[in-house]
């Protein structure tokens, strides 16, 4: 199975159908595939429940990362914005937002990723 599935986020079986209010249905991207989540989600939620487990790969080990602490603590799910590493178990979802996992070589996630592993 791909760890891209381009399903609707309203059809997605990872989701709770009944008796829950959910935000506004939006699109967004995820290496340069579209996919929808609801308003009020965080990354990650629409990550999972549009089937995506693999949020990168670690710039030191080569490993593959994704949710692990949902949290904020372990830095496992970092994902790139505008140039900008962010948690994806804390930062919300938005209409449009264009988001970059892989294997990401910013300095600045080279050096998070080292600190995060010592």
């Amino acid at each position: 199975m791909s760890l891209l599935n381009k399903k609707s986020a309203s059809s997605s079986p990872l989701r709770i159908t009944r008796n829950i209010s959910r935000g506004e249905l939006i699109e967004f991207e995820f290496n340069h595939q579209k996919y929808s989540a609801y308003s009020g989600e965080t990354i990650a939620t629409a990550l999972m429940a549009n089937n995506i487990r693999l949020f990168g790969f670690n710039p030191v080990s080569g490993e593959p990362q994704g949710l692990f602490c949902a949290m904020g603590v372990c830095q496992q799910c970092l994902v790139l914005i505008n140039d900008h590493l962010v948690e994806a178990c804390q930062y919300p979802i938005s209409q449009g937002l264009k988001i970059f996992a892989g294997k990401i070589s910013t300095p600045q996630y080279t050096t998070l990723a080292s600190n995060t592993h010592n």
